[in-house]
């Protein structure tokens, strides 16, 4: 063991010791890949398996309806779908128990001022969600999890890994059907109730007129289109086309004591508005009256590849394994 691995499994095992002794709770903190790997070397943490409560919930709001749904569960999926449109676009989409087919997604040209919602969480705590609106609409989707872990000493700590698929935050700007649009995203994991990590991102557009809500086919441009990051960034850029980064995070939560009961909660939200009703004039190309809407899309990406999306660890220094 080199002297930089010792010095580090040192500190930790120290500040294990000193919280244990004056019965603080260390804040939580995000570990990086080498200090995980550190505590492992000093002595696997225990993997524990509590149950694990999720949820989803959608609602959409446009000139042509409004809808909502909430689904909850205990160790199996749980799953909703919400949308409103023109008539008849498309028929009956269902919840998604894996990535809905293309025919269950709305078309512009049909659907108008229209917004829908998938939003899954698998009995593993893997998310998925597609939000999207059209026109003037707006479209909002939430997934969680919770869980109660249980320590089994005195300043015992508790560590949680989450990944987060492939997040992505765009739309198209309808030259012809202009609006402004907004897509965001924000997760956040909270701790007895207490944010202690969060993450968000949001994507706006700018035009170089003022075009109001009812203000369809008036024309101009897009000006410009900003991005704000706020908390752990997770790989978005100002390029539109750039999705977030697959990623896994690993938190320490702090020491508690078996009295403590350490009830965890991640929340994920999806976002997806857009300004100004569609524009329905004629196509010069066909001579036929069309819709033309700006639309706006968040994703969490359904993602097979991720096999544990969640785990829970207890361990007190000197750490034993299994």
């Amino acid at each position: 063991m080199n002297k930089i691995n010792s010095m580090m499994i040192t500190t930790l095992l120290t500040l294990a010791v000193a919280s244990a002794q004056t019965g603080t709770v260390m804040p939580a903190r995000e570990l990086s890949a080498f200090e995980w790997l550190q505590i492992l070397q000093s002595g696997s943490p225990n993997q524990v398996f509590p149950e694990l409560k999720v949820a989803a919930q959608g609602s959409v709001a446009t000139k042509n309806g409004s809808s909502s749904d909430v689904d909850r569960k205990v160790n199996v999926p749980a799953a909703i779908y919400v949308g409103a449109s023109l008539p008849g676009q498309p028929v009956n989409p269902q919840p998604a128990i894996n990535t809905p087919p293309v025919n269950q997604y709305f078309d512009f040209k049909k659907s108008g001022d229209s917004a829908q919602v998938f939003a899954t969480v698998q009995a593993n705590g893997l998310p998925f969600m597609y939000v999207n609106s059209f026109g003037q609409a707006d479209a909002r989707g939430t997934v969680g999890w919770s869980a109660r872990v249980v320590p089994n000493g005195a300043g015992v700590p508790v560590y949680v890994q989450f990944s987060l698929p492939k997040i992505t935050l765009t739309g198209f700007t309808e030259l012809d059907g202009l609006g402004r649009r907004q897509e965001r995203f924000r997760a956040e994991l909270l701790v007895n109730d207490h944010p202690v990590w969060q993450s968000e991102a949001l994507r706006q557009t700018v035009l170089s007129d003022d075009i109001g809500p009812n203000e369809a086919c008036a024309g101009g441009l897009q000006k410009a289109n900003y991005l704000s990051t706020y908390g752990r960034t997770i790989g978005f850029n100002d390029t539109e086309s750039k999705e977030s980064t697959p990623q896994a995070i690993t938190l320490n939560l702090g020491s508690f004591t078996a009295a403590q009961p350490v009830d965890i909660t991640f929340v994920l939200r999806a976002d997806a508005k857009s300004i100004t009703k569609c524009c329905k004039k004629v196509n010069p190309n066909t001579g036929k009256e069309e819709l033309f809407c700006t639309r706006a899309t968040a994703t969490v990406e359904w993602d097979n590849s991720i096999t544990n999306p969640v785990r829970f660890y207890v361990g007190s220094f000197p750490i034993r394994g299994n």
